[in-house]
């Protein structure tokens, strides 16, 4: 799936579960999960990207905010 553009508005958000089935051997493993990302973009041209549970939790709320008061292009 791509990122949002201008001409195609939106928002896209990329997060590992939160909680993996007892059976999964990956919930075992050592490895580090991914770490959640997130990107928006308006139709005025405002964009913004963000990797990180803190970062991606303020980008959706300056996104939430910026939508609410945006008159577009």
């Amino acid at each position: 799936m791509k990122d949002p553009t201008p001409d195609q508005p939106g928002i896209r958000i990329s997060a590992p579960p939160a909680y993996r089935d007892h059976d999964d051997p990956a919930r075992w493993s050592t490895r580090t999960a991914e770490a959640p990302m997130a990107s928006y973009a308006c139709s005025c041209g405002q964009t913004g990207h963000a990797t990180g549970t803190s970062k991606v939790q303020a980008l959706v709320s300056e996104y939430g905010e910026h939508t609410a008061t945006c008159e577009g292009r």
